[in-house]
């Protein structure tokens, strides 16, 4: 049985590019001192549930979901300017999300 849970914060504003789309985000989590980020994909009622909770980059979430490994092949720029090839990408496919916290009060004028 591939199930998790994760609790993170929100690092990355949560978009559905359109209506058949899922909604993605990244979710920064810590494990012994080390920060790691996690992508988040969502799909139907969980995708619309997240999408009406209205979250935002620093709240703090705990989703229950599977991991997954998508093979992928591209290049980025590490901190020193060097290119990194990224050859697979970890993801979690979320089934249920448990609980938000904002990360703080928000006013409106």
């Amino acid at each position: 049985m591939n199930q998790c849970f994760l609790e993170g914060k929100v690092a990355s504003k949560p978009e559905k590019k359109n209506e058949k789309a899922p909604l993605q985000f990244r979710l920064e989590v810590w494990e012994n001192n080390q920060k790691d980020y996690i992508n988040i994909v969502a799909w139907g009622k969980v995708a619309e549930i997240m999408k009406n909770k209205d979250l935002k980059e620093g709240d703090t979430v705990l989703v229950v979901g599977s991991i997954k490994t998508e093979k992928k092949k591209y290049s980025v720029k590490d901190s020193n300017g060097n290119d990194v090839v990224i050859d697979s990408e970890v993801l979690m496919v979320t089934k249920e999300l448990v609980e938000v916290k904002a990360s703080k009060i928000r006013k409106t004028n």
